[in-house]
């Protein structure tokens, strides 16, 4: 039997609520970390970290952590909620942007910072994450998502928009004209 662990770290709430969770799964799965690691592939370190609170681990980690555990797809549908809350409140750049609502948007300054808040509310995720949950990633290369990410360009095409959208976990239906 190894030691216990050290308690979380709830300096930022969010990061430590995500940590807790992660410990529930594992601890209701009665596994150690070298059995999780046999299961998900990933480093027994790795999922030490991202259970201790200390800080954010990547999406795919958490994922690979609840499946590894035992968890469908509405538990990692709740474990990626945690993890969007958790990037939200580390980076605190919500608070500081301002954009019009999509129905407002008027020109393409409107449109840039609307894009911006989406991904920052999505969590910052990384621009191949976007791409690859895009459902189409012709549409939407990693260089043209980096653009309209710091605001260098707007989407070139209507299909670009609702690829970033959807990359941010934006559901088709909420996708405005």
């Amino acid at each position: 039997m190894g030691r216990s662990e050290k308690p979380v770290d709830h300096s930022r709430p969010a990061r430590g609520r995500l940590a807790e969770h992660l410990r529930g799964w594992r601890h209701s799965a009665g596994m150690t970390y070298e059995t999780l690691s046999r299961r998900t592939g990933l480093s027994p370190a790795t999922l030490k970290r991202a259970a201790s609170g200390g800080a954010v681990p990547r999406r795919t980690t958490v994922e690979a952590y609840v499946e590894g555990c035992g968890g469908g797809q509405e538990a990692v549908r709740a474990a990626d909620e945690l993890w969007r809350q958790t990037r939200v409140e580390e980076r605190a750049r919500l608070a500081q942007l301002r954009a019009p609502r999509p129905e407002l948007i008027r020109d393409e300054g409107d449109l840039s910072r609307t894009l911006e808040v989406v991904w920052e509310q999505a969590g910052a995720p990384s621009l191949r994450e976007i791409k690859d949950r895009s459902e189409n990633p012709l549409a939407l290369p990693v260089s043209s998502a980096a653009r309209i990410v710091k605001r260098d360009a707007i989407p070139a095409d209507e299909q670009q928009p609702q690829a970033f959208l959807t990359g941010c976990g934006v559901p088709p239906e909420r996708h405005t004209p």
